[in-house]
């Protein structure tokens, strides 16, 4: 992404923090970001298609959902319940998308804006980044009732049923 060879990357450290040249020498693989032509296309062409892709996104949930509102009397009440929950499923995955894109959006800033605490700023992006699957999974496990009824075990209805014990006298008494 950044279309530069280690040892271009090398010589732009050495200029500007000559200090770290060799704790960088030391490493066996490391990535050097600095604002170029490649990277602003690239942010610009994600936040392009992230936009474009809510854009789209809403639009056919919103379809989805007059066109249920439309054929609300031609269908059963279960049938509505069903599609209802899969509807708004569907808008709760959606909710979590910005996990994934926030933490591009807040590294594009520490690149545009560096300061000194850039780098822990970006390590705790990324971290949030890969809580995404795990938000959307806990989401449909929600949302779907099929879902909580199988991995929920501990809240299934069971019935307590009473037994009567008629008393035992002791033996030999």
């Amino acid at each position: 992404m950044s279309n530069v060879s280690k040892a271009e990357q090398f010589s732009e450290i050495e200029e500007l923090y000559p200090e770290f040249v060799p704790k960088f020498r030391a490493l066996r693989e490391f990535q050097y970001y600095t604002l170029n032509n490649w990277l602003i296309t690239f942010f610009v062409l994600t936040t392009f298609g992230t936009a474009k892709a809510a854009v789209i996104v809403s639009i056919l949930v919103y379809r989805m959902y007059k066109t249920l509102k439309e054929n609300q009397s031609r269908l059963s009440s279960a049938t509505i319940a069903r599609h209802k929950t899969a509807l708004k499923s569907l808008i709760m995955q959606f909710m979590t998308t910005p996990i994934s894109f926030f933490p591009a959006l807040v590294i594009l800033l520490t690149v545009l804006i560096p300061t000194e605490y850039s780098q822990n700023i970006s390590y705790w992006s990324l971290m949030v980044g890969t809580t995404h699957s795990i938000l959307n999974s806990i989401v449909v496990i929600i949302t779907y009732a099929e879902f909580r009824k199988a991995l929920m075990f501990w809240r299934r209805n069971t019935k307590i049923v009473a037994t009567l014990v008629p008393p035992v006298k002791p033996s030999g008494g």
